[in-house]
């Protein structure tokens, strides 16, 4: 009975003995986890710099909407979704509290036609963490501009963006993405970021960019430019990323997959009849160019037959023309027009215009004669550049390759539109 409770008596002490360690060690390590991990919630607000925008309510049908004049933005919460139609443009706004205020940390332009959601986006709630103020976006579609400020606390500012091809985390700096169904595109302006894609990691700095996608690997780091235009080499048939236009619908003329003699892919059009007819490809685009500095459309052309002399008596009836339709800086639309021809009758030079007639401003001026039946590589000048400020780009609706005229036979590869920021 006495070893009993002795037994009884060191089984106390010992599971005391235990408990006080635990509450000496595991108390303040659990203290230190709470101080360490413990967040706040980031101010987060949008409002429209441009039209109206939409915001999807996370869990619930419930939208609402902000427009430009609007007096006060709208709060964003963990899964609310944002959405920009084509005329659209807002601005999304990251702030902590501070002594005067409210200090901005991330500012996220969400351009038009572009749609994202917010994941996350918290500060630690006491100093005695060394984690980031930190905001996390899933990025649907479209193009966005995120600018991250240092803070006056001096914590470091972080931004995770996703996407269906990445993942990428940006620090201070000033950066754009891009995304289409088919591809991310990453640049660096200003800054540093880690792309992830698959098992792949790629470090960007200045004025770098890199392409993620579906398939293939991680490309980069590249020259902070983007091509716009999707299977400009035609690699994937007519189809893909365009579509046909036929003027008249039920004419003799044809557009069709090729390839040269060397293997390489072409888009082909073709009339063989003596009346007038329009065949070509078009790719809408709906992307904004706002913050471009260069604007270069680039494109082989070859022609191996033209009935009309130069491009008719208008100057629009070239074997091969390319437009950009564009919106201006006051919102009308625009088309830059230019063509392409290799044949001029020696009985009327000088009697035909060199330009297209008809087309508005701006113009592209004189068409380009080339070769007959040789590849010819044309670059535009810097559309960004155009003499009037008014007349300049701020959103690409389409690019279109075509041929007009009476009987052609004319090829084109290679388009691409090269955005510089």
């Amino acid at each position: 009975m006495r070893q009993n409770r002795e037994r009884l008596a060191w089984t106390i002490l010992l599971a005391a003995f235990v408990v006080l360690c635990v509450a000496v060690i595991g108390l303040p390590l659990l203290v230190r986890s709470y101080l360490v991990h413990d967040r706040q919630r980031l101010n987060t607000q949008i409002n429209a710099q441009r039209g109206t925008v939409r915001v999807e309510r996370g869990g619930s049908s419930r939208a609402d909407a902000t427009s430009l004049g609007d007096p006060a933005p709208l709060e964003l919460f963990k899964g609310d979704s944002v959405r920009t139609g084509a005329l659209d443009e807002g601005l999304l706004l990251f702030q902590r509290p501070a002594d005067d205020g409210r200090e901005t940390l991330i500012s996220v332009v969400i351009y038009d036609n572009s749609e994202l959601q917010l994941i996350d986006a918290f500060s630690p709630r006491f100093g005695v963490s060394s984690g980031p103020h930190k905001a996390s976006l899933q990025i649907r579609d479209g193009r966005v501009r995120i600018e991250v400020q240092p803070s006056s606390d001096g914590r470091p500012v972080q931004v995770e963006a996703r996407t269906e091809h990445a993942r990428v985390t940006m620090g201070e700096g000033s950066y754009a993405l891009d995304v289409s169904q088919q591809q991310t595109t990453t640049t660096v302006r200003r800054g540093a970021a880690t792309v992830r894609s698959g098992d792949q990691q790629l470090e960007l700095a200045n004025e770098q960019s890199a392409i993620a996608g579906l398939t293939g690997p991680l490309e980069g780091p590249l020259p902070a430019e983007r091509n716009l235009i999707v299977n400009g080499d035609f690699s994937e048939g007519t189809d893909a990323g365009w579509v046909a236009i036929y003027n008249p619908p039920e004419g003799s003329a044809t557009v069709s997959e090729a390839v040269d003699e060397t293997g390489t892919a072409v888009a082909r059009f073709e009339h063989a009849q003596a009346q007038p007819a329009e065949v070509g490809l078009i790719q809408t685009l709906n992307r904004n160019v706002k913050d471009a500095t260069s604007l270069v459309l680039h494109l082989k052309v070859r022609i191996d037959y033209q009935s009309l002399s130069v491009c008719g008596s208008q100057g629009s009836e070239c074997p091969v023309l390319v437009s950009v339709d564009y919106i201006d800086a006051a919102g009308g639309d625009r088309q830059w027009v230019h063509g392409f021809y290799a044949y001029e009758d020696p009985a009327q030079a000088g009697t035909l215009p060199y330009y297209c007639l008809t087309c508005p401003a701006p113009s592209s001026g004189n068409h380009d004669q080339v070769p007959e039946k040789s590849w010819f590589l044309y670059d535009s000048p810097n559309l960004m550049e155009i003499d009037s400020q008014e007349l300049r780009p701020v959103a690409i609706r389409s690019v279109r390759v075509y041929a007009s005229g009476h009987e052609y036979d004319s090829m084109v590869t290679d388009v691409e539109l090269l955005a510089q920021e």
